[in-house]
């Protein structure tokens, strides 16, 4: 079983510990090296059977 990735996330916070995660994150907003993950896009059905474009 894939562990949804919002926990992942929260695995590795763990693993590193928060203020070290929370630097690190810093460090790359400041240095503008930041890339969030791609979301994923899911389509849910309307009551009418269409769905939002």
């Amino acid at each position: 079983m894939r562990m949804p990735t919002l926990l992942m996330t929260f695995a590795r916070i763990e693993e590193q510990g928060l203020e070290a995660w929370l630097a690190g994150l810093r460090a790359e907003l400041v240095s503008k090296t930041y890339r969030p993950d791609p979301v994923r896009r899911v389509m849910i059905p309307k009551a009418n059977g269409g769905e939002p474009p």
